[in-house]
């Protein structure tokens, strides 16, 4: 009965059980909370470590780009790509940057970025 009350199964006993069955139950009720508790710890890294909120953002800004026409390439976001960047931004011409630092990236929101190395094929 202590390992039903400690792991907040709550059951109560109908009948008498062997020590037989005392045992299964036990082990039962532990196993189960040891697999429990680790789809946890297993759900809490994919979250952490992962990140699954970039890749939300990552998947919603390729989205965005895919359906873009006419649009203007910029390799790079250093000093030129920034002043190319604002200038076709301020005619009103839309845009998408490939940069690698991901810093420059997570800093800019209101200019599109593809996150990678322009000199890939892949990539561009």
């Amino acid at each position: 009965m202590t390992a039903v009350t400690l792991s907040t199964v709550g059951y109560g006993e109908i009948a008498p059980m062997t020590p037989a069955a005392k045992t299964f139950t036990i082990l039962f009720i532990m196993m189960s909370l040891t697999v429990f508790a680790f789809g946890i710890k297993e759900l809490t890294r994919f979250v952490l470590t992962e990140n699954i909120f970039e890749k939300i953002k990552q998947k919603k800004m390729k989205k965005m780009t895919a359906t873009l026409k006419d649009h203007t390439l910029i390799c790079g976001y250093g000093r030129n790509g920034r002043q190319a960047a604002h200038r076709l931004l301020n005619h009103g011409h839309p845009i998408v940057v490939i940069e690698q630092n991901q810093e420059v990236i997570h800093r800019n929101e209101k200019v599109r970025f593809i996150p990678g190395d322009a000199r890939q094929d892949a990539v561009l």
